[in-house]
């Protein structure tokens, strides 16, 4: 929105300051085109594996487009998939996109967003609620009773969002007054978060407390290797251990992941686990706790060596807030493009991304692997692995730039 002077953009953050948290998160194609199209660039540098124009990597070339420089990738392999949850595992599914994923480690990340900020932000703000005014203006309460007003609010307060929780009692007040009975249940349904069922072990790791690894400096990049024979993880060979046969409060599976962050000098390790049972309820833990290593070492006692050894949307909506013809008198113009074009989308991909999780407990009931022979089970897990490649390739083979030039054009048309 900074290349949009006369839109007004102001940052309500609960917490006193931004702060350097989280562990390590993973950005595939077409987010990062994304990323490169509203200029940073700069978050190349804290890639564990960045980019690189040098013939033989995943990047082999750019174009313009309006004036945007549209990086051009090849294929390569970005994630194998291995059953695991046995002494001899081995692998059954090798994804290859067009463009590498890579892994930054969330404070960088973070860091490199607040560095690019050029609007007003309010610290120790935490919204209470908002509501509607007759000049059409929103008017927001926050917890220290300070108030303040705007023309549009996205609400990206969390999965505890405040936004999505008057939003929904809004519209399901309207469905009420209107005699949708039904709808206004569906809506006051959703107004906490649903549990999918699935809890997350994460931990970093200092490579330099590992003791069985040598490290390749190559000027551009640096990978590292482990000695062992049985261990062998590097960026370009990186695996995802699955099984199935966890226990964990009643009958729970999981799948686990291991890759080099802040230039590789750490390791994320996340191990999930899974009960479908679960899925749809209410959380009543604590959302983030410490755990103890022995509880997943000894959960995976049992597994292969080698992982014994191991132990994007704002750009469309900026377009269009940013577009000539987008005024406040347009504003509900401007949500409903974004809307046909982005929800169906972005609801798509969460169904996707749902399914491929339950795939990779090994125990989803469209690829049974209980009681089949050896041969079997490795052609049950090719199936599977590849629909999981085709749920997944929006992530390489999709940009944002169609859909954000025909909601533009939709728009103009409009007019």
């Amino acid at each position: 929105m900074s290349r949009y002077p006369d839109v007004e953009v102001e940052i309500f953050e609960a917490a006193s300051e931004f702060s350097p948290i989280g562990a390590g998160i993973g950005i595939w194609p077409r987010a990062w085109r994304a990323l490169m199209a509203i200029g940073l660039e700069d978050l190349a540098q804290y890639a564990s594996r960045p980019p690189s124009d040098e013939p033989g990597n995943d990047l082999t070339g750019y174009f313009l487009l309006d004036s945007v420089r549209i990086l051009i990738f090849s294929p390569v392999c970005t994630l194998e998939l291995r059953k695991s949850d046995q002494f001899n595992g081995y692998s059954f599914c090798r994804i290859i996109s067009d463009g590498t994923l890579l892994f930054f480690h969330r404070a960088d990340f973070h860091a490199v967003l607040v560095k690019h900020l050029s609007c007003q932000i309010q610290y120790s703000k935490r919204l209470k609620t908002y509501r509607r005014l007759e000049s059409g203006e929103l008017e927001l309460l926050f917890d220290d009773h300070s108030i303040s007003r705007c023309d549009l609010l996205i609400g990206a307060d969390g999965i505890k969002s405040a936004v999505r929780q008057t939003f929904l009692h809004e519209q399901a007040q309207k469905a009420l007054a209107e005699g949708r009975t039904a709808d206004a249940d569906t809506l006051l349904a959703a107004v906490h978060p649903a549990w999918t069922g699935a809890l997350a072990y994460r931990a970093l790791v200092p490579v330099d407390k590992l003791d069985n690894y040598v490290i390749h400096d190559y000027g551009t990049e640096v990978r590292f290797e482990f000695k062992s024979p049985v261990l062998l993880q590097t960026y370009d060979d990186l695996s995802q251990y699955l099984g199935k046969d966890w226990v964990y409060e009643g009958g729970c599976f999981q799948a686990i992941i291991a890759y080099p962050i802040a230039k590789s000098s750490l390791i994320n390790i996340v191990a999930y686990h899974i009960n479908d049972s679960l899925a749809g309820t209410t959380f009543d833990r604590p959302w983030i706790q410490d755990a103890e290593k022995d509880d997943l070492l000894n959960a995976t006692s049992h597994w292969e060596p080698e992982f014994i050894e191991l132990t994007k949307d704002g750009c469309l909506l900026a377009e269009l807030l940013g577009h000539r013809l987008a005024k406040r008198e347009t504003l509900p113009t401007v949500l409903r493009i974004y809307d046909v074009f982005r929800r169906p989308f972005a609801q798509d991909i969460a169904q996707k991304s749902f399914k491929n999780g339950s795939y990779l407990t090994l125990t989803h009931e469209d690829f049974i692997l209980d009681g089949c022979e050896a041969s079997e089970e490795a052609e049950r897990l090719h199936e599977m692995g590849e629909v999981i490649i085709d749920n997944w390739r929006w992530a390489w083979e999709t940009s944002l730039d169609n859909m954000i030039h025909r909601a533009i054009f939709t728009f103009e048309e409009d007019f």
